[in-house]
């Protein structure tokens, strides 16, 4: 907007008159381009930080050719994401890669939720643990340097509104748990570049 620069806080959006005078917080919308301006940058926002996290710090479960990669925020009491991961093969068809990133939403203070995702990242095969945990076979109490506290404040940072969160890899929010092949259509509909390989 002419006059008003734009400021970012904790992942959100703030226009700034440049005077300093006026400060404007909420949704901005180009009319003209149908555009909501505030949800782009909202959604850079979340590819940076989801593009700061390593790695071997997610859980990836890829077909063997991906099209598409997204990042998964889930808590292992999720019934909702017991659903996604158990159907993860259903999307693998789809050629849909995940990111798996935890997000024990009780809380990381000694919570059941807590201890359950660190059990699932401290396993030797965390994709196998991960799939285990979602069919209720029981797994070992394990302690390890692990990032689920870290992935808890990165969603609480970004403001993940429930779980599971579908993230694709340009920030666009793309829902909770989403049918395969909506998913693909709302991927195809982004045209991301292809995925790349882990």
């Amino acid at each position: 907007m002419p006059h008003f620069l734009t400021a970012i806080v904790d992942g959100q959006p703030l226009y700034v008159s440049d005077d300093g005078r006026f400060v404007l917080q909420g949704h901005l919308y180009d009319m003209a381009h149908g555009v909501d301006v505030s949800e782009r940058i909202k959604a850079a926002s979340r590819a940076k930080a989801l593009a700061g996290l390593a790695p071997h710090d997610k859980i990836s479960i890829a077909p063997p050719h991906a099209r598409y990669r997204v990042t998964a925020f889930v808590d292992i009491d999720c019934g909702f994401c017991e659903r996604l991961v158990t159907h993860v093969d259903d999307y693998l068809r789809q050629g849909i890669a995940f990111d798996f990133v935890a997000y024990p939403r009780a809380g990381i203070n000694d919570t059941a939720s807590y201890q359950e995702a660190v059990n699932v990242w401290c396993a030797p095969n965390r994709a196998e643990a991960l799939r285990n945990a979602y069919a209720k076979r029981e797994l070992p109490v394990r302690h390890c340097a692990n990032p689920v506290a870290k992935e808890y404040e990165l969603a609480i940072a970004l403001q993940v509104p429930g779980t599971p969160a579908l993230i694709a890899p340009d920030g666009t929010v793309l829902g909770g748990l989403v049918d395969p092949a909506r998913l693909r259509s709302s991927l195809d509909a982004l045209q991301l570049p292809p995925a790349s390989p882990r």
